[in-house]
């Protein structure tokens, strides 16, 4: 993870989760490395709670495009 979030051409997000029922740290870890043609590759997608997986992918997802896209990525 270290090595990715040095490197500029890599995406890198860490996702953390408190709420009503406490601090729960680090959820989610999201490695993307562009691709040909102004593609994105989803290289790591780590979730640690089933709750992570089920109601945060798409808060996730979305800014996995957002940031692509202001990258440059294709939409």
């Amino acid at each position: 993870m270290a090595a990715a979030e040095s490197n500029p051409e890599v995406f890198t997000l860490q996702v953390r989760l408190a709420d009503i029922y406490g601090d729960n740290g680090m959820i989610s870890v999201v490695i993307c490395r562009p691709g040909q043609a102004g593609v994105w590759n989803v290289d790591t997608w780590a979730d640690e709670l089933p709750r992570a997986r089920t109601q945060g992918r798409n808060i996730v997802l979305r800014e996995i495009l957002q940031h692509a896209r202001a990258a440059g990525a294709a939409s």
